[in-house]
Order: structure tokens, then C-alpha cells, then sequence
């Protein structure tokens, strides 16, 4: 984002930063984060180019398909070790990884801030003016 765009945004109250600084995230949280980041868009890539489904990953490391996709979506719950284990079961070498670790730099993030002072409030519709499922049912379809 440009020097102007951010002056004016903080003109109008606004604060911007990037992710760490909405998260107040450390720099070893941070660093931790993205190198999981990175291992997850890796073993993606890797799964990819040898043509393999998330079910036959998740049969080569004795696993399940979930595990196979939360991995590839970096979710809280894999461990790190689970991720390193998965690319060396997919043939991927030490030295592949320590690459895709230093090569790999995502790009960084402008997160903003909400405002000081009030915020608009949203409407939301009245109860009766709510959809229900039983609203969606074809108009042939009997109750």
C-alpha cells in the first residue's frame, strides 16, 4: 500500500499494520506460522506434481484424507513433525525442503484496524423475515 493511502487511512482514524501487529503475534510466533505456512503450500505443490490424491498421500503416511487436506491448509492441529514426515514419504529430500524454506517468502500483508470512534451497526432482518430450509422446498413438494 502506498505512503498516501495509509496517511489518509490514518487521517480518517484508521490503524494499519500487518498481521503479527492485528494478532500481536512475536516474531518467533510469527516465524513458527510461516514456516508451517510454507511446509503446507510445499507438500500441496509436492502432492500435486506427482499426481497423487490426498487419499493416496493419506495411505502412504497411514493416515486420513482430512489429515492429508488440514495439512495442506496449515491448520492448528498438525504438528510440524507430521508435515516433514508427509514430504519425505512423498520422496521430497532434506535438502528440498531446506530450498523451499529459504526460497519461499510469502508476501507480506497490510491488515487495518477498525476505527476509533463508533461504529455503524449493521440491521439485521426480523425474525419473521428470516429464511427457513423449509422455505427452500420446491413449491410441488408437499409439507
Amino acid at each position: 500500500m502506498d505512503k498516501r493511502k495509509i496517511a489518509k487511512l490514518e487521517e480518517h482514524g484508521w490503524k494499519v499494520g500487518d498481521t503479527a501487529d492485528f494478532l500481536g503475534l512475536t516474531k518467533e510466533d510469527e516465524a513458527y506460522i510461516e514456516l508451517k505456512i510454507i511446509l503446507a503450500e510445499y507438500l500441496q505443490e509436492k502432492r500435486t506434481e506427482k499426481r497423487l490424491t490426498q487419499n493416496q498421500v493419506a495411505s502412504l503416511i497411514k493416515s486420513s484424507q482430512s489429515r492429508v487436506a488440514k495439512m495442506e491448509k496449515s491448520d492448528h492441529t498438525v504438528s510440524l513433525d507430521l508435515m516433514v514426515r508427509s514430504l519425505f514419504a512423498l520422496g521430497t529430500s532434506k535438502h528440498e525442503i531446506a530450498r523451499a524454506i529459504s526460497i519461499k517468502k510469502r508476501r507480506p500483508t497490510v491488515q487495518m484496524k477498525k476505527p476509533i470512534g463508533k461504529q455503524k451497526r449493521i440491521p439485521r432482518p426480523h425474525p419473521s423475515r428470516r429464511i427457513h430450509t423449509t422455505d427452500l422446498r420446491p413449491s410441488n413438494q408437499p409439507n
